[in-house]
């Protein structure tokens, strides 16, 4: 299938070797839209199980687990490779960062009472059997020639500054941001560069990890200049103690959790910024001593 592209105006400040921002006529803010719409298990995915997420190692994990502990054999698949209620939708888009794959879909082969529909290949139907037929399923592009976009009316172009911001392109914003980047016109320049799915991925994954997009994929060439992420072991011991020595039988681990505060959003939050997820979100405003956890909070609750 071949590899489409699209053109994309930068504007750069020379001195400090930063795009200032990028304006487009809609297919570029039309695929940054669709980073909207992937799954986290995707986001890992696309970042090569690099993305500096607390996720990365939840995903990895997954990919080691052997068979036995899944329920069907389908299981892994719709975590490795989530299906999402956008994905015919971003089919349309001019760069899709999950590839122009051919969606497939199966139903059950016995036509029972359920009438069921899954993208997973040999998924357990509520009846018990396994969804193996394959359908067609018929679309019609969402895009109208000339006058729509997949997520955006064709009406103006739009800026995308380097920390993603979108903004209705005009003479007056242009000049804003000029102007709160406090650079001389003499040291800006126009540059046209075409971005195709490879580049579109490294904005992805810079978009994760950085506020700078946009200068890093295009100017200083996304990952080549970032850090490597270290691998670190850890041991978890009764008083929170770390060691160098042999992994040591865990029996259980108990956790003080603060009964006032969603602690689900807390885990989230802390696997999309953390590499310590589990004390960013369970200790953060508790107090360790040497014996062990001491909550500050009064309303709390062991599980």
């Amino acid at each position: 299938m071949e590899t489409k592209s699209l053109c994309l105006n930068l504007t750069i400040d020379e001195c400090s070797n930063k795009v200032l921002f990028a304006e487009d006529d809609k297919d570029f803010v039309d695929v940054l839209l669709s980073f909207l719409t992937l799954p986290l298990g995707t986001l890992v995915r696309l970042s090569n199980k690099n993305s500096f997420l607390g996720l990365d190692n939840l995903y990895k994990s997954v990919e080691g687990l052997a068979d036995e502990f899944f329920p069907t054999g389908t299981c892994r698949e719709m975590l490795l490779r989530p299906s999402h209620a956008a994905e015919i939708k971003c089919l349309d888009l001019l760069v899709n960062v999950e590839g122009n794959r051919a969606l497939s879909y199966y139903i059950c082969p016995k036509d029972c009472y359920y009438e069921l529909l899954t993208s997973c290949a040999n998924a357990q139907c509520d009846c018990g059997s396994k969804m193996s037929r394959k359908v067609e399923v018929a679309r019609s592009s969402s895009r109208k020639e000339n006058t729509e976009g997949v997520f955006l009316k064709r009406l103006t172009r739009f800026i995308i500054t380097d920390n993603f911001m979108v903004i209705p392109s005009s003479t007056q914003t242009v000049m804003n941001l000029l102007g709160c980047a406090r650079t001389s016109a003499s040291v800006v320049v126009e540059k046209q560069v075409t971005v195709g799915l490879s580049e579109m991925i490294s904005i992805l994954h810079q978009s994760l990890i950085s506020e700078n997009a946009l200068t890093n994929v295009f100017l200083i060439r996304g990952n080549d200049n970032l850090p490597e992420k270290k691998n670190s072991t850890f041991s978890l011991i009764a008083g929170l103690k770390l060691s160098s020595g042999p992994l040591l039988d865990i029996v259980g681990i108990k956790l003080i959790v603060d009964k006032r505060k969603n602690k689900v959003l807390l885990l989230l939050e802390a696997a999309l910024s953390s590499q310590a997820v589990l004390t960013d979100a369970f200790l953060s405003k508790e107090e360790t001593t040497k014996n062990g956890i001491s909550s500050i909070d009064d309303d709390c609750v062991l599980v």
